[in-house]
């Protein structure tokens, strides 16, 4: 169902509600969860879209989702030798996600921890004299292995590709080998935010999972109303289950649809007549009873246009092109 209002254009720039940022964070780093020790191809593939969607794309996600709590986001990768004096602390609450909590790397390593863009140009090695960086290993399976888009391999990925054929370990590619390890290393950079943002939405007593009411621009509009003025609303009625619901002789009750303060009640009775019920124009409403729908200018695939104009305490509705009704309101 199609409906045209006009007066709700702006070219603003809406911010994003905090509310859906944060909760959308936390059911994709759930779906990362699930998928972190599968090593099914399909999976793997999935992990770098949600890989990208939760470090790269946008905003970023992680640091969207983080702008009510702003807890330091580290990722934990292995340095070799001694640590030097000026290496900054894990974060407090990220200490319970690191082996053997954090407290020690094993011998001759310590523990090194990156923001999120020091982490993204980390080398996890070199291949044909290329650094292989978590930025360039999540976006190759994103853009060219089918997470988000299926690539043939460009130049710039062909280092990739031959460490995918040539290279295997623990059992599989070296691509989502190393996957698999940033897949580890990402969850526990997280998981400190994710407790976060349960503690806030439990403390503000909301659910952390997704509720229509919740948009995702944070916005506050006034209503749109009918007021004395001049007006028109126009929608398609059709059905992709029932498709030739228009043509047959069962009742059909649409959902309401809601525009601020305008509610338009639509239902079709069994002679193939449409009864639209509308309340709030003006202050004022019309219920009008349609001829039956005209067949041979239905095609299921557009379904049934309605259209109805409003120029002060006149209206007149339109069906397939067609003037239908020419009422007054009271």
């Amino acid at each position: 169902m199609c409906i045209v209002v006009d007066g709700f254009m702006s070219d603003k720039k809406f911010p994003t509600n905090q509310v859906f940022a944060e909760r959308l964070f936390l059911h994709v780093l759930k779906d990362l969860w699930d998928l972190r020790d599968s090593n099914y191809l399909y999976h793997r593939i999935n992990a770098g879209r949600l890989l990208r969607q939760l470090l790269i794309d946008g905003d970023v996600l992680a640091h969207v989702a983080n702008r009510r709590t702003k807890i330091p986001l580290r990722f934990v990768v292995r340095g070799w030798g001694d640590a030097p004096d000026e290496l900054e602390e894990l974060p407090e609450g990220m200490k319970q996600y690191i082996k053997n909590n954090g407290e020690r790397a094993p011998s001759g390593q310590h523990w090194v921890p990156l923001k999120l863009e020091e982490f993204l140009g980390h080398s996890l090695g070199v291949v044909s004299g290329e650094d292989i960086t978590a930025r360039k290993l999540i976006k190759y399976v994103s853009n060219n292995y089918g997470g988000v888009h299926l690539g043939y391999g460009k130049n710039d990925v062909a280092t990739y590709n031959k460490m995918d054929h040539l290279m295997e370990t623990n059992g599989e590619g070296a691509v989502f080998a190393l996957l698999g390890s940033l897949i580890r290393t990402v969850l526990s950079g997280l998981f400190p935010l994710r407790d976060a943002i349960s503690n806030q939405l439990g403390a503000e007593g909301l659910s952390e999972q997704f509720v229509d009411g919740v948009k995702v621009a944070d916005i506050e509009v006034n209503k749109p109303e009918f007021t004395d003025g001049k007006g028109a609303i126009s929608f398609w009625l059709k059905s992709d289950t029932h498709p030739d619901w228009f043509a047959n002789g069962e009742p059909v009750v649409f959902p309401p649809m809601v525009n601020g303060n305008m509610r338009i009640s639509i239902s079709k009775t069994p002679e193939r007549e449409l009864v639209l019920d509308v309340e709030g124009i003006s202050g004022k409403g019309f219920q009008i009873a349609t001829r039956p729908i005209p067949c041979e200018k239905t095609d299921p695939e557009h379904g049934v246009h309605i259209c109805f104009s409003v120029d002060g305490d006149d209206v007149k509705v339109w069906m397939q092109g067609d003037e239908i009704g020419n009422l007054k309101l009271e």
